[in-house]
């Protein structure tokens, strides 16, 4: 009876998560994402559970090979200061506490999250652009993986 419902709650994530990566592959020819150490977010005894129930891994796995299979890319950026930056280079020190980034220098003043998804964006495109094997326009190699650090230097890019 117990493993009968554990089953069920596994097919339920697998289904989730294949339906979002397909829905991403489907929608986008280059994903950015940020190379996080799971296996260090684990130890965490705060954040355990959570990381193991969200099945991050599985699905960086099935966006990964639907990626390649669609001819799309996974690019990886290194997540270290990600959220400590504003699009215009300038560094904004918070705490996670703080969920606002207000950038002095710009004036930009957006949730701290949908920064740093712009940021790892930017890095990524950044990274991408004039790598061996990959042109203006983005195209690569299937299965091409590009790892970087975010160095502060996208100037307008968004």
């Amino acid at each position: 009876m117990i493993a009968k419902l554990h089953e069920k709650i596994v097919n339920q994530r697998n289904d989730f998560l294949h339906k979002e990566s397909r829905k991403l592959v489907n929608n986008y020819s280059l994903i950015a994402v940020e190379k996080l150490f799971i296996k260090s977010m684990v130890k965490n005894r705060y954040l355990a559970k959570s990381v193991s129930d969200a099945g991050w891994r599985r699905f960086l796995q099935f966006l990964s090979y639907k990626a390649e299979e669609a001819g799309g890319r996974i690019v990886e950026v290194d997540a270290r200061g990600t959220s400590q930056y504003c699009i215009c280079g300038n560094r904004v020190e918070k705490t996670l506490a703080v969920r606002d980034h207000k950038c002095k220098k710009c004036g930009v003043v957006l949730d701290r999250d949908v920064m740093s998804a712009m940021i790892i964006k930017a890095s990524a495109l950044e990274n991408t652009v004039g790598t061996a094997g990959i042109n203006a326009c983005g195209d690569a190699p299937l299965g091409t993986s590009v790892k970087q650090e975010w160095t502060g230097n996208a100037q307008n890019l968004g």
